[in-house]
């Protein structure tokens, strides 16, 4: 596989104008890379077989290493990208990622006669006996006078599941209780966006190789939000890349007209630009790539804390109420991930990726609504809405327009008939300017008759 040594550099302080201006410029003077498929440049070989030469195991050095004490935690992310389905919900325990006490399969519940929210009601309680029950198991065996003879089949069966931790304290609870987890599978959720990521990813990489960053790291969108360019989480962030408000202000427009986070490739200079950041701030990928999650700021303070800068170190070591499951397992999802992208078609077979979206781009010279351009430009709103996703539902229904001087992608082939169709609206605006101005003074002669004063 092909490895890109990350050279540090200080990066350049653009602002948002230019950003865009070279953004646009990349876009449009490159094309795509000749006998080359969507995926080939982060593994140029691809396997029958997944593979895992990319992972450094005997040593720290690879650009994204994977330590022995996360192995068991990638290879538990990777059965909940490939092997499981929404509809299963895996109970395992969060500090030994590989013991999966049983898996729900909630599949029936699609024929059912009920509402979605009776649904997730049945999931819910579901859920929760479960988990109840194995708690109730763990506390059992983390007696000191336990006596293996009179367990019950099932408590034989979990007690079994420990029997090559020598962890003394292997069945005890945590403070909070929440040693027992539910995890949902995501199967379909990343076939979805890997089908939909070839609209976008290999511009991605371009974006990040102008950065001098890993192109490996776009996959990160996989983790944060499936590929989803709507994504919004319970927190509020959005987009594929899953900017809160806060940090994308930061980087990206967002006003009423766009909210520049559910741009794939606008979004993607943002992450490059808070990758560089975190790396410059932290020395290695696995810190920095968690501090996507977690924040320059706290990941600094976990390493103080732990006094060390070895991830799995920072994971046993740092207690913290922020520093919890999603922080500790962002790295091993982003290498799951990583394997599962590379390899997908070892997991999944041939599947229909889309590809490459193209288009042309133009800067708007009057301020139009989307009405406007279908009536005059022959785009239609849904192809805007698909080329354009940062902009907001008011302008894409035509309760606000486009500012002047706007860039709007349309579609590859259209910016010539595009153009014409906005001088023919701005002639018709024009026109129909001059009549109102001229309606305007022909009431007021009819007023006034042609004098040009009032005599008193």
């Amino acid at each position: 596989m092909k490895k890109k040594i990350f050279q540090k550099t200080k990066m350049i302080n653009f602002n948002r104008k230019w950003h865009l201006i070279l953004l646009i410029i990349l876009l449009l003077t490159i094309g795509p890379r000749p006998d080359e498929s969507l995926y080939t440049s982060a593994q140029e070989n691809q396997q029958d077989e997944p593979s895992e030469s990319y992972y450094v195991d005997t040593n720290q050095q690879g650009i994204f290493p994977l330590p022995v004490e996360l192995k068991d935690n990638v290879e538990f992310w990777k059965k909940i990208y490939t092997k499981y389905s929404s509809d299963e919900v895996i109970i395992h325990d969060n500090r030994y990622m590989n013991i999966i006490y049983t898996n729900i399969d909630f599949g029936y519940l699609k024929d059912e006669d009920i509402s979605d929210r009776e649904k997730e009601r049945i999931r819910s309680r579901k859920i929760k006996e479960v988990k109840e029950n194995y708690k109730r198991m763990l506390l059992r065996l983390s007696k000191k006078d336990l006596d293996i003879n009179n367990l019950n089949d099932d408590e034989k069966r979990i007690y079994g599941l420990y029997a090559k931790i020598e962890d003394r304290d292997k069945f005890v609870m945590d403070r909070r209780g929440k040693r027992i987890r539910a995890q949902a599978g995501q199967k379909e959720f990343f076939i979805k966006g890997l089908i939909d990521s070839g609209e976008y990813l290999s511009e991605m990489e371009r974006v990040f190789e102008e950065y001098d960053l890993p192109i490996e790291l776009t996959r990160l969108t996989f983790v944060e939000s499936m590929f989803n360019p709507y994504a919004y989480s319970k927190y509020g962030a959005a987009g594929v890349w899953q900017f809160m408000k806060a940090t994308g202000k930061r980087y990206l427009a967002m006003n009423r007209i766009i909210d520049e986070r559910l741009d794939p490739l606008l979004s993607t200079v943002a992450a490059a630009r808070f990758l560089t950041k975190n790396y410059e701030s932290l020395g290695n990928w696995p810190l920095a790539i968690t501090a996507y999650n977690h924040g320059d700021r706290g990941m600094m303070k976990a390493v103080e804390k732990a006094n060390s800068s070895h991830l799995p170190e920072i994971i046993n070591n740092y207690n913290s109420r922020r520093f919890g499951f999603a922080s500790r397992n962002f790295y091993a999802e982003f290498l799951a991930a990583l394997n599962v992208v590379n390899n997908y078609k070892a997991y999944f077979g041939d599947i229909p990726i889309k590809p490459l979206l193209r288009f042309d781009v133009v800067q708007l010279e009057k301020g139009i609504f989307v009405k406007d351009i279908e009536r005059y430009c022959d785009v239609t709103r849904d192809e805007i809405k698909r080329l354009n996703p940062a902009l907001l539902k008011e302008v894409i229904e035509s309760r606000l327009s486009f500012p002047k001087g706007f860039i709007l992608r349309v579609p590859e082939g259209k910016k010539e008939a595009f153009q014409k169709g906005l001088e023919a609206f701005s002639a018709k605006y024009v026109a129909r300017k001059k009549k109102e101005e001229k309606g305007e003074a022909d009431k007021i002669k009819g007023l006034f008759g042609d004098s040009k004063g009032v005599s008193f």
